[in-house]
């Protein structure tokens, strides 16, 4: 079984350019996150801690739904939920089996199913990231309007690099974000450190970055999350933001999770 890192976490558009539905590898489109689903592996959703993708809302059941792969298909399945699982607006009763395009609702989550390819999506390897010869640089830079931050991260991630990528903002501020093996495990900057330096360089959208990929001794460890956790709770956190500007009144608080898959490598 690989683990949730190993897959390409693509941006909706790229994954809109989906393959036929014999071809069997299939995603989650959330929140502008890519969750891939396994073909020899139920994914629990729910509310629970223990599910494999966890959602934070008092409307969704602890064990809400499962999505497995049987018989050359995708099914979606209701574990008797209070407030029900949908698809297209329907609200289905037991399981039924989904095709690329499918709208799924569990309550306040609308999330869309699409089959990819059978090989595993490609890296998106921004132009200026590869030489002439197609080898990675071990050092590269760029500017944030044109490879926004979250895009950067998960490239890092899908990709397993290990090195220190440097965002310099508005009047010189650093944030710092040490990777090891694709996952953020130390990041500081504007007076924080952790996860919160993390959320705080996630809310710039102009800026330089600056990657240098070096092996490197695992360092403090002040980030426990997941790198994809850390985006899904930077996206709430971002939400609530834009809310907050806008005086809307909020609803209840919600939060995605997704559980990191065991690996089978020895």
């Amino acid at each position: 079984m690989s683990m949730l890192s190993d897959y390409a976490v693509m941006t909706p558009d790229k994954a809109a350019d989906s393959g036929s539905e014999g071809d069997r590898h299939a995603v989650l489109l959330l929140r502008g996150l890519v969750i891939p689903l396994e073909i020899g592996r139920a994914m629990t959703l729910g509310r629970d801690d223990s599910v494999d993708i966890m959602l934070v809302d008092a409307r969704v059941s602890k064990k809400h739904a499962k999505i497995y792969y049987q018989s050359e298909r995708y099914y979606i399945e209701d574990l008797k939920s209070s407030n029900g699982t949908f698809v297209n607006r329907k609200r289905i009763a037991g399981r039924t089996s989904l095709v690329s395009g499918d709208e799924v609702l569990i309550y306040p989550y609308t999330m869309t199913f699409r089959m990819q390819g059978q090989a595993k999506p490609k890296k998106p390897v921004p132009s200026d990231i590869v030489t002439r010869t197609g080898k990675p640089r071990h050092h590269f830079s760029g500017h944030l309007n044109i490879m926004p931050l979250p895009d950067l991260i998960q490239l890092l991630n899908s990709s397993r690099r290990a090195g220190t990528l440097t965002i310099t903002v508005g009047e010189g501020a650093r944030y710092e974000l040490v990777f090891v093996e694709g996952e953020i495990v130390h990041a500081h900057g504007a007076g924080k450190s952790g996860e919160e330096a993390v959320f705080e360089a996630l809310t710039h959208h102009d800026g330089d970055f600056e990657f240098t990929q070096s092996k490197m001794e695992r360092p403090d460890m002040t980030i426990k999350k997941t790198t994809v956790n850390l985006l899904i709770e930077g996206y709430r956190r971002m939400d609530e933001f834009t809310i907050e500007e806008s005086e809307i009144p909020r609803g209840t608080s919600e939060t995605v999770a997704v559980r990191k898959m065991p690996s089978n490598e020895s």
